[in-house]
């Protein structure tokens, strides 16, 4: 069984009062030794969101959906990948700013893992083999 490391995504009204201003809207998981985040957000519960660093600027993440292709024989690669928004890095408040294109309202991913452990559940196996 592979390792994971869980991260809280989040909405918050205020970053300077931390009790009761966060409310948990998903989770993200990293496998060990990987460098692309899989997203969950609750309010999209059969949406799968992939998270990865912008290979030009470290100080940026791309967020993607992604769909099987049809036909094998187009292009490299088993899906399309649809670049659906962008994440940046705020190492001063430790969170990554997810900013959707369909959505208005930021939200944010805490840059450590809940409880700075990984996890191995067998939840989590099922949803990363899915992807």
């Amino acid at each position: 069984m592979s390792e994971y490391y869980r991260f809280q995504i989040f909405v918050t009204k205020n970053f300077k009062e931390q009790t009761g201003t966060r409310a948990n809207v998903g989770a993200a998981y990293l496998r060990r030794g990987q460098h692309v985040y899989t997203l969950k957000v609750w309010m999209f519960p059969d949406i799968r969101f992939y998270l990865m660093p912008d290979k030009n600027d470290p100080s940026k993440m791309l967020i993607f959906t992604r769909e099987p292709k049809k036909d094998p024989n187009i292009g490299k690669g088993k899906y399309f990948w649809n670049l659906i928004g962008q994440g940046l890095v705020d190492p001063t408040r430790e969170v990554v700013r997810l900013e959707f294109d369909l959505l208005e309202k930021p939200i944010y991913m805490s840059i450590f893992p809940v409880n700075g452990q990984e996890t191995e559940t067998s939840e989590v196996s099922e949803l990363m083999d899915a992807s």
